[in-house]
């Protein structure tokens, strides 16, 4: 362990350290970017925003053929692999604020995408159902969604793109506990 004799030895030790640290982290953290971005490019809300609009892009095409927006689709496939769920499920497993969610389902429901039924169980409740036409739009678009990722992250491995959302899935997956 180093001793040092005065309080000016002991802050150019920190100062020589900091210099280090900085040399390894933002700027060489993230080389590919611009100079001014490179701070950015070390967190990981930066990377995921940026990530999520390449991605989004891509898949709003197609999402958009079919008039619906990433939470209209994904209460429709939600609904198409849980068929029964109430609108309380829905908000919750999808991280929607229950008066959000009142017009995303009206929406679906007057296309003839999902409709309602009472719950066998409790017939106060109603479940969210996909029709014939849901189940088949879910299918084709979560076909087509599923390519649209894998040509978007086609820089990645299969096994780098598993490993991509299993992390992303525990941070987000982490805050709903709490």
């Amino acid at each position: 362990m180093r001793k040092f004799s005065t309080k000016a030895d002991v802050a150019s030790e920190a100062a020589s350290h900091a210099a280090a640290d900085a040399e390894e982290s933002p700027m060489s953290a993230a080389p590919h970017l611009p100079s001014g971005q490179r701070v950015l490019g070390t967190l990981v809300g930066y990377n995921c925003r940026r990530a999520y609009l390449v991605i989004i892009e891509r898949s709003m095409k197609h999402m958009a053929k079919h008039e619906l927006r990433p939470t209209s689709f994904s209460l429709l496939s939600l609904v198409h692999h849980e068929p029964g769920l109430n609108s309380r499920q829905v908000s919750k497993a999808l991280g929607v604020r229950p008066p959000n969610l009142v017009s995303i389902i009206a929406s679906l429901e007057a296309r003839g995408l999902i409709e309602r039924r009472p719950d066998p169980t409790d017939g106060r409740s109603l479940g969210l159902h996909p029709t014939a036409d849901g189940s088949r739009l879910a299918i084709r678009l979560e076909r087509t969604l599923a390519r649209t990722e894998t040509e978007a992250t086609s820089m990645l491995s299969d096994s780098e793109r598993q490993t991509l959302i299993a992390l992303l899935g525990r941070i987000w997956s982490t805050s709903l506990e709490k």
